[in-house]
């Protein structure tokens, strides 16, 4: 059905010594929904990765887990929609057989020339895609749900599982993520962005001098005193558009530009 190595996929170095993001701790207070007791919450956060840790006060019965094989037949029930919303079959609909016009329908009957849909879904699907990763997923939950293992045992697999996706995206997975996302900011406040806001800024003072000067032709020309005037407004309309404020020297400035550059 496919290609399988017996090698498990791990990351062959890290990106670089100090890459991985640092822990923040936050704790808060919370009311159990049906006790009414008070809840010590910390959460924890790494990059992208949160994890929350619930501390009880004095001896407190802990609800039972359900059973490891409805966890995980409601885990292959997610993959399930997951796969149906991109529009890629799943084993809800086993066989698909192709018309004579070459569409292709879902059917339960084997026969006739249908294949299964797994198959189906690999003609739809390219190499390393989250459709094609689901799908093979799910083929191993199936396989995994045949074994006629007792609860503890499927909890051993559980917990295997749990680790295995923890130990990918712990490690790799958030450092990449969270480095991609540090570059993005970093680019946003790079150069080119600090360029492009100081162009925003000086179009807004430039369209309120000439406001004001309408309004009060006497101050026109002066630059200082024009700051002083438009500058509560400058600065409100900065912070609308998510924009640093100005001091009055740099919008007194922007004004002297303005007008040397025939703008205002």
């Amino acid at each position: 059905m496919r290609n399988m190595t017996n090698k498990l996929a791990l990351p062959a170095k890290r990106l670089s010594q100090g890459a991985t993001p640092p822990l923040k701790i936050v704790e808060r207070t919370e009311i159990h929904e049906k006790t009414g007791e008070e809840i010590k919450v910390t959460e924890f956060t790494r990059g992208l990765v949160k994890m929350l840790r619930r501390s009880y006060k004095g001896f407190r019965a802990l609800e039972p887990d359900p059973p490891a094989r409805k966890t995980l037949e409601d885990h292959r029930e997610r993959i399930r929609d997951r796969l149906e919303s991109l529009n890629l079959p799943s084993d809800r609909n086993p066989y698909w057989k192709q018309l004579d016009d070459d569409s292709w329908v879902a059917t339960s009957n084997p026969e006739g020339g249908c294949i299964h849909w797994i198959f189906r879904l690999d003609s739809l699907t390219e190499p390393l895609t989250e459709g094609r990763a689901l799908a093979y997923h799910l083929d191993s939950i199936n396989t995994l749900l045949t074994c006629n293992f007792d609860d503890s045992t499927f909890r051993v697999v559980l917990d295997c599982i749990q680790s295995s996706s923890e130990l990918i995206l712990w490690g790799p997975v958030n450092e990449l993520a969270s480095a991609g996302i540090a570059a993005k900011k970093s680019r946003g406040t790079g150069p080119a962005a600090r360029k492009r806001n100081s162009e925003k800024k000086r179009h807004v003072v430039n369209e309120l001098t000439r406001e004001f000067w309408r309004e009060n032709p006497s101050l026109e020309g002066d630059a200082s005193n024009t700051a002083a005037h438009i500058l509560e407004r400058v600065n409100a309309r900065l912070q609308a558009m998510s924009l640093s404020p100005l001091k009055v020297k740099t919008v007194t400035d922007y004004i002297r530009e303005g007008l040397h550059s025939n703008l205002i």
